[in-house]
């Protein structure tokens, strides 16, 4: 049976804001830009101490379409993201982060993407855009589309190599959130590892085009660029959280494999972070490796 539910748009748009006085302006005007028209934008200002709430308000002034919630607290990315799907009025949702920023086509492609097809949720490709040099690079291991079964997307998620557990890059029914009680937990990092995850095992068919309609911004303050202990932690974690939710589902064997492998992708990643990252936290060797000895424990576990 068809959903009956009368939405008011047909794309609930959330983004949530701090201190992105530098990057705010480019993001919001690319969604003045696009195609699609019957979508609503829910901006959550989330106690930013710069002049991103100035630069909101000019966009709030002159867009009908465009909501702004201040915060009275500084909730963090994925509160607010849960606040932005409590609050939205449209049949699907997509996220943008308010240092990035979309093609003009954005939402009408991953919109026609899952009506075509009947699908759940679509998913697109995507571009790196340096900042600081103005370079773009494309995502060449995710030229591929097509529509596909929950299970063999599941597959591709899991061991995170064509497909990624980022929301940035989706279309979903905002359905698969309320029906399935989904939230973004509280993580400084990888919060939506677990979440689309979820999304799409609950999902019937999941469409995907090779076409980069998201800028991907990175910069020195971006969250996975100013990486610490703390988010390393997280990293391991949310690798944990997938075994979790797929052995309450009985359904961890079949995606075993492919989860060895992204943990051993973990490992190695965390090495390299904790060695040559720029902010790192100045440890001593013996710190070091016992930090190291827990992430291959939580990997392991």
């Amino acid at each position: 049976m068809k959903n009956s539910k009368i939405y008011k748009f047909k794309i609930s748009l959330i983004v949530p804001v701090y201190n992105q006085e530098r990057f705010i302006e480019r993001t919001l005007k690319s969604i003045e830009k696009q195609i699609l028209k019957n979508f609503e934008v829910i901006i959550i200002n989330d106690c930013s101490t710069d002049h991103s709430f100035e630069i909101i308000e000019k966009f709030i002034n002159k867009n009908e379409n465009f909501i702004l919630i201040n915060s009275e607290i500084n909730r963090g990315v994925s509160e607010s993201r849960n606040l932005g799907i409590k609050t939205a009025k449209g049949e699907y949702l997509a996220f943008l982060d308010g240092d990035d920023f979309i093609s003009p086509y954005f939402l009408k492609k991953m919109y026609d993407l899952i009506v075509k097809n009947n699908s759940d949720i679509s998913c697109c490709n995507y571009w790196f855009y340096y900042s600081k040099i103005n370079l773009y690079f494309f995502n060449i291991l995710s030229m591929f589309s097509g529509t596909y079964l929950s299970n063999e997307m599941l597959k591709k998620l899991v061991s995170d190599v064509v497909v990624h557990s980022y929301v940035w890059n989706k279309l979903f029914k905002k359905s698969l959130f309320t029906e399935n009680n989904i939230e973004f937990p509280d993580m400084d990092i990888c919060e939506d590892v677990i979440v689309v995850l979820k999304t799409f095992y609950f999902s019937k068919k999941i469409s995907v085009t090779y076409l980069p309609l998201y800028f991907y911004n990175k910069h020195k303050e971006s969250c996975v660029s100013s990486m610490n202990l703390n988010k390393i932690f997280c990293y391991a974690d949310s690798y944990r959280k997938v075994k979790y939710f797929l052995k309450s589902k009985s359904n961890y064997k079949k995606y075993k494999c492919y989860h060895k492998f992204l943990g051993f992708r973990i490992v190695l990643s965390v090495f390299f972070i904790m060695l040559f990252n720029k902010n790192k936290e100045k440890l001593k060797f013996k710190e070091l490796c016992a930090n190291f000895k827990n992430v291959i424990k939580i990997v392991t576990s």
